[in-house]
């Protein structure tokens, strides 16, 4: 779709305050999905078959949208950036009961921010495990099923065995607490933050899954067709509270469309919600 930035100011597309259509659709759960999602609307898709794909992930998430109650939140992610950016004593790289009391002794600020920062670590990266397992069956979507395969081939760490294997952080040991911590920051870091990225792309898709089951909204459907055309039932403005819903029908035989009525009566309403079904 080729578009500019006066229509979306237009449309109220994009913009602050609650009267845009973006705010209205953001339901993601994290700023990273709600900036991946922003992307996403300064990027509209331009061919059927991207539009399609993604339909399809959105409308699988939308049916196991209960599987998000996972450990992830805001704060999980912004933790985890926190962390890997904050420089700390040297942490051990193979510790053990000895060498983890004397980091706790001798940096004791640093062993707190780290353990502190551990649990959001941990969370997340259980978190998205669960999320991959209950996600890639064999029905799923091959757009979603290719972010959930990279998340898993990603998570497939032996280091992260002992995470797979405890219920919480808390059960972690100190060395064990510590040495996750040292692989995160010196083996995994871009990797971590590659992980992150894609929950993002998840959490956007999930906002607008969410959307569309608060909102009670639909999937076009995308027809080949040697003539462009729009045929809607009950199309309405998506930003008003009591909107007023119309039919609609063009096509290569009925072309044009005589829009007439009082001031006030609806007409740039009318144009405007057309505008944004199509978007």
């Amino acid at each position: 779709m080729l578009t500019d930035q006066t229509t979306l100011q237009d449309l109220s597309i994009n913009g602050k305050g609650e009267n845009k259509v973006f705010e209205k659709l953001c339901l993601t759960v994290t700023v990273r999905g709600r900036q991946q999602l922003q992307h996403d609307f300064n990027s509209p898709l331009e061919t059927a078959k991207e539009i399609k794909d993604v339909q399809q992930a959105i409308k699988f998430i939308g049916k196991h949208l209960n599987n998000w109650d996972i450990y992830i939140s805001n704060g999980t992610l912004m933790v985890i950036e926190r962390f890997l950016d904050t420089a700390v004593n040297p942490l051990p790289s193979r510790p053990n009961e000895y060498t983890a009391m004397s980091y706790k002794l001798f940096s004791g600020s640093d062993f707190s921010l780290t353990k502190y920062s551990i649990r959001h670590c941990f969370d997340f990266l259980k978190g998205l495990q669960l999320l991959v397992n209950k996600l890639n069956t064999d029905d799923c979507p091959v757009v979603l099923k290719e972010h959930l395969i990279h998340a898993e081939s990603l998570l497939n760490k032996q280091e992260f065995e002992v995470i797979w294997k405890k219920k919480e952080a808390s059960d972690l040991t100190k060395s064990q607490m510590l040495g996750l911590a040292w692989y995160l920051k010196h083996q995994f870091k871009r990797p971590l933050f590659t992980l992150m990225d894609i929950y993002a792309r998840l959490d956007a898709w999930y906002g607008m899954a969410k959307a569309v089951e608060q909102y009670d909204l639909c999937f076009p459907e995308i027809t080949e067709s040697d003539f462009p055309f729009i045929e809607v039932k009950g199309l309405y403005h998506l930003l008003l509270a009591q909107p007023v819903a119309y039919d609609i029908s063009l096509n290569e035989k009925q072309n044009f469309l005589f829009l007439t009525g009082a001031n006030m009566a609806g007409k740039s309403t009318f144009i405007k919600a057309t505008g944004i079904a199509l978007f």
